[in-house]
């Protein structure tokens, strides 16, 4: 076999080549001083994508365990939750509690009386809200720093707290939220908020 060159080829078309059919690397390397061999090396490697690697039989018993370990985490996940689960989508709240104030992302969940913010992987509830404690819903666009308007959703409590809230369907979650509440229009407690 004769080994060609491609002028042409670019470091997309290698990295394509070794995902989609693979490489072996092949080494047998041996030090010696004096003609007295002192170590010897034998290098097997091979570098492939995960779905080639799969059809050639490679690492069948890792990925049965990574999968495996997902799918337990999505069962653990609304293992607390005994009620029926009206909105569950990826989110963030604004954690404005401890010393540094940042937005936290979890698994966003709304039930019929509770809303709640859980961290699949530390399976850790990061906030949780009892819906009768609402006392004012608004969605809010807001400057980003790309100086992007984004909407957020911002929940007045009773207690005169504000939570704050971003998710990928936030009319959605904004539309479930006021119609189990019976919130049907802003009542104004946030408008000071949202002109500042």
């Amino acid at each position: 076999m004769e080994p060609k060159s491609y002028t042409k080829a670019t470091l997309v078309d290698l990295l394509d080549r070794v995902l989609d059919k693979g490489i072996v690397i092949h080494a047998d390397m041996i030090i010696s001083v004096a003609g007295i061999p002192l170590i010897g090396v034998n290098l097997k490697a091979a570098l492939a994508g995960m779905e080639t690697m799969l059809e050639y039989g490679m690492m069948e018993e890792w990925d049965a365990s990574i999968r495996s370990r997902a799918m337990e985490n999505e069962k653990k996940t609304l293992h607390f939750i005994q009620e029926e689960i009206l909105f569950k989508e990826k989110a963030s709240y604004y954690c404005h509690e401890g010393i540094v104030q940042t937005w936290r992302f979890g698994d966003m969940v709304l039930t019929a009386r509770k809303l709640i913010l859980y961290h699949p992987v530390f399976e850790d509830i990061m906030f949780e809200l009892a819906l009768e404690k609402i006392k004012d819903i608004e969605v809010i666009e807001k400057l980003n720093d790309e100086f992007k308007n984004q909407k957020q959703v911002y929940i007045l409590t009773h207690d005169n707290e504000i939570e704050r809230f971003k998710t990928k369907n936030i009319d959605v979650f904004e539309k479930v939220l006021k119609d189990n509440f019976l919130i049907k229009e802003n009542r104004g407690y946030l408008w000071a908020e949202q002109s500042a």
